[in-house]
C-alpha cells in the first residue's frame, strides 16, 4: 500500500465538502504536515466563475487533513473476485 507522499503526481478520489462538490477525482501535487496540496479541474473552474478571473496557469488547493473526509487510489494490484469464478 503506497503512502500519500508515494501518491503524488497520480490522480486520487477525493471528497472534501467544503471544496469539492461530492466525489471528485483530482491530482495529488504535495502533502505537508497539516494537509495536501490538489489540483482539480472542477474546483477551478467553479473559483474563476465565481470571481469572474481566468487563470493563466493551473492553480493548485491547499486542503487541511481535518477537512478532507475520503481519499481513494486504486491499488495497482490485480484483485480477483471469487464470486467472479463462481466460488
Amino acid at each position: 500500500m503506497k503512502n500519500l507522499k508515494q501518491m503524488i503526481g497520480h490522480e486520487i478520489v477525493a471528497w472534501v465538502p467544503t471544496l469539492i462538490a461530492g466525489i471528485q477525482v483530482v491530482r495529488l501535487r504535495g502533502v505537508d504536515e497539516g494537509g495536501i496540496w490538489i489540483q482539480s479541474d472542477t474546483v477551478t473552474q467553479a473559483v474563476l466563475n465565481e470571481l469572474g478571473h481566468v487563470a493563466a496557469k493551473t492553480p493548485i488547493y491547499f486542503v487541511p487533513f481535518q477537512r478532507i473526509r475520503l481519499l481513494m487510489q486504486a491499488d495497482e494490484e490485480i484483485s480477483l473476485s471469487e464470486s467472479a469464478f463462481g466460488l
